[in-house]
């Protein structure tokens, strides 16, 4: 069972509305370069809460169709909650693994990705099945984060946690994860193996909101995966240390609107 399934599936469901308002810069800069149609077929991978998926309903309307896919049932559960309570009943929010899933019928105009493509044991079979899936001509576009050290959202509160407590970084850069397509030269490489054409990689910058306070944004960034294994065997003045630290780093940042960090990331276009 991967972490999706389970620990890490569970946290983003339980913090459904803030990660809506952290990443909101990022599925609009999507939507708009996606631009679903009214009447379109809509597959949405690695949905997760529905926040694409929603936008996309919206957009296709009645006549159109969405499927999200995701592994977790706790996000899962969160996006078909909000799609009802929407009235999107075109808005279908499926358990499953986008890199094998074979849905009947398919035929998808367009296939979209807010963060959920990174993480694919096999990106090149994964996304030659995604293209199998789609509509002679069909659009691709989705978003990726690039590279950690282009990330303030990350280096700001990371940075200063490191200076007391060591961050689980290293190995594969290429290995699944949020910064596994963070080259925009192997993700071409990747969509080109996959049989897309017409790949374009843009970059794409939008600013993510982390909490009111920096106090209150330190200590939900404790709780996300990473934080939890940075913190998780810290001694407690260990601990105590890097939290105030994350919290001095993230001070400056903290504007009326709450604590902003930007954020960097490539929107992915092509054609099937």
């Amino acid at each position: 069972m991967s972490d999706w399934e389970s620990h890490e599936g569970d946290h983003w469901a339980t913090n459904a509305d803030r990660y809506t308002r952290m990443l909101a810069g990022y599925g609009q800069i999507l939507t708009d370069a996606a631009a679903p149609a009214p009447g379109e077929r809509v597959l949405d991978v690695g949905c997760g809460c529905g926040d694409v998926s929603l936008a996309a309903g919206h957009a296709v309307g009645a006549a159109g169709a969405v499927r999200g896919v995701d592994l977790s049932p706790a996000m899962l559960a969160v996006a078909r909650a909000r799609a009802a309570e929407a009235g999107l009943d075109h808005v279908e929010l499926v358990r499953a693994d986008a890199a094998t899933h074979r849905p009947d019928p398919a035929g998808f105009d367009l296939v979209v990705s807010r963060f959920g493509v990174m993480f694919f044991d096999d990106p090149s079979a994964a996304f030659a099945n995604l293209r199998s899936l789609m509509a002679p001509g069909g659009r691709l576009a989705f978003v990726c984060w690039q590279d950690l050290f282009a990330n303030d959202w990350m280096i700001v509160p990371g940075a200063a946690v490191a200076e007391v407590l060591p961050l689980p970084l290293g190995g594969d850069p290429t290995a699944p994860g949020p910064f596994a397509f963070a080259d925009p030269e192997r993700v071409t490489g990747i969509l080109d193996s996959a049989g897309f054409a017409e790949v374009r990689t843009t970059s794409a910058s939008a600013h993510l909101w982390m909490g009111d306070t920096a106090e209150e944004a330190a200590a939900f960034l404790r709780t996300t995966g990473l934080g939890r294994a940075v913190f998780a065997d810290g001694e407690p003045a260990l601990v105590e240390e890097a939290m105030v630290r994350a919290t001095d780093a993230l001070r400056p940042h903290q504007t009326s609107a709450g604590v902003e960090l930007a954020g960097s990331a490539w929107l992915v276009t092509a054609r099937a």
